[in-house]
This record gives structure tokens, sequence and C-alpha cells, in this order.
């Protein structure tokens, strides 16, 4: 897998001397080999954030987008279910207000607010010794709390990234538990290939993260997402 805009973007950062692409770069690069994303644009103004909102259409969310900035909720960079344009523009100045007091060279990143989903993790991270190795698990607040996931080294074939969604001990969440809809298993084993092969196409990506990935009853969506160099 060579593709001339995931090259562009790896590029880029790295002559820039960015270890870190930004959330935006990132699922660019996800969405060229296939991953479904949330719909979003940057801004980098109050007016283009606000032009952009009317595009996507509210609900909305609001992130700053920035170099500096990895962990944008540690930095209190998210603003969730913003429902119309003052709403948005409020969050914008808090943002703006906020980043010019740390600094830092920031833009604004309107983004669809995703229908909620289950919540999982698709990740890699490369061995100096072993390459990629490919991670699987539940995904948000559950990432952290119950540590449920599962291992693989890069390349997987379908059955073996299958079998990763059927180790971890929250499997019964992905079949639909007490009245939830069950998750696109399929949908979720294209991800992990897809990751895979991009791993094992890029030598310069040392490690990649999708978290949350929402699962539905038709289909995934890559709702945050990090590539570190």
């Amino acid at each position: 897998m060579r593709l001339r805009e995931v090259e562009r973007l790896l590029e880029e950062a790295s002559s820039s001397n960015r270890r870190v692409l930004t959330e935006y770069e990132s699922k660019k690069i996800f969405k060229e080999i296939g991953i479904p994303v949330t719909r979003e644009i940057l801004a980098e103004t109050i007016e283009e954030a606000i032009s952009a909102g009317d595009k996507i259409g509210y609900p909305l969310v609001l992130k700053i987008s920035s170099p500096h900035v990895s962990h944008k909720s540690d930095f209190g960079g998210v603003y969730l279910g913003i429902r119309d344009e003052e709403e948005l523009k409020a969050a914008c100045e808090n943002l703006r207000r906020q980043a010019d007091r740390q600094g830092i060279e920031y833009s604004f990143l309107v983004q669809e607010m995703a229908k909620p989903g289950q919540e999982l993790l698709v990740g890699s991270k490369r061995d100096p010794t072993f390459g990629p190795v490919l991670i699987f698990g539940l995904g948000g607040i559950f990432t952290e709390i119950l540590d449920d996931i599962s291992i693989r080294l890069s390349p997987v074939d379908r059955q073996e990234a299958s079998a990763m969604l059927r180790e971890i001990r929250g499997r019964r969440l992905l079949d639909g538990y007490r009245g939830l809809p069950p998750v696109d298993l399929d949908a979720v084993v294209d991800v992990i290939l897809r990751v895979s092969d991009l791993m094992e196409s890029y030598d310069s990506i040392t490690e990649l993260d999708i978290n949350p990935l929402f699962g539905y009853e038709d289909g995934v969506l890559a709702v945050d997402g990090l590539i570190v160099l």
C-alpha cells in the first residue's frame, strides 16, 4: 500500500520536525486507507468555524487542533453537543482565549456529533524487534479502566483479526448485550486489516491509535485518532 496523499501528510509532518500528527491529519490518512471517519472541517478563524458548522449541521463537536496538544480533553479543548451558532461562537472564543494564554498555534476542528455506538479501540505500536504489534479492545474510558485488549504481530489475515475480537473479556458487548444492538464485526475486522497494511507499508509510523472507534450494527466510524512518527 503506497498512497500519494498518505505519503504527503507523513512527509509534511516529518519535514516540520513533528512526531505527532494532529487528529485532523491522522483521520485524513485513515480515510485514505478506507476507514470511515467523522465529517469535519478545519477552520482558522471563528468566522470559518461558523461557516463550517452551517455546512456540517448541528449538533456539532468543536475541538482544538494543534501540533502542541495531543490530549485535547486534558487541555479542555473539546466541546460536545453544540446546538447552534451562538454556542459554537462561544466555544470558539473559549478555545481562542485558552490557546492564546498558552501561546500556542491552533486551529478549530469542527466535527459532526456522531451518533452513539459501542466504543472500541484499534491501534498499533512498532516494536524495535518484532515490528508492528496490533491492538484491539474496548475503547473510550474502558481502555484504561478495564485494560481489556487482544494483541497480534502484524501482518494478520482476516481469520486472525476475527480471533482478536473473540479474545477480549468484554466480547458480549460486541454481540448486543441487554438490548444493545450488535456490532458489525466484519467492519471492525476490516479496520484491523487496514491498520495492519498501513503499518507494514510505512516504516515511519511508530504508533497509531483509533480511540474511540464507534461500532454500529451496520459499519464503524473513527471518532478520534492519532498517528505518531
